[in-house]
């Protein structure tokens, strides 16, 4: 390989594979520590703490995190209320046997969302 390809490839690396360097001014630790907290609710895991904070050492940035999780929460019981209407006894009867929702899955927003959205579409 010539001096020329080798060039070629470096600059094929660099252009296209590389990305351009994060400047520490940019990076906002606490907003991502309080969307990591945000996430954690979502998917069962409530009353989780998250801190962020960034350290800097010369050239060198580093954003450190701290996170105290606690236990995940479970589905115990599901009930579906409403009237007594037959509709909401046909609604009731079909969640609970085509449902996403069961006894003892961990708690998740977007599996509660899916089942609302499920039964708006029900005929």
């Amino acid at each position: 390989m010539n001096l020329k390809g080798k060039k070629d490839f470096s600059a094929f690396l660099r252009k296209k594979l590389a990305e351009e360097p994060v400047l520490s001014s940019r990076v906002n630790a606490k907003g991502t520590a309080a969307n990591m907290q945000v996430f954690m609710s979502n998917i069962g895991y409530f009353h989780t703490t998250a801190q962020g904070d960034t350290i800097h050492q010369g050239y060198f940035s580093k954003a450190i995190y701290t996170i105290q999780v606690q236990p995940r929460y479970t589905l115990n019981k599901i009930e579906w209320r409403g009237d007594t209407i037959p509709v909401m006894k046909l609604l009731s009867r079909n969640a609970q046997r085509r449902g996403l929702l069961k006894p003892g899955n961990p708690y998740q927003l977007s599996d509660i969302t899916a089942e609302r959205d499920r039964l708006d579409l029900f005929p």
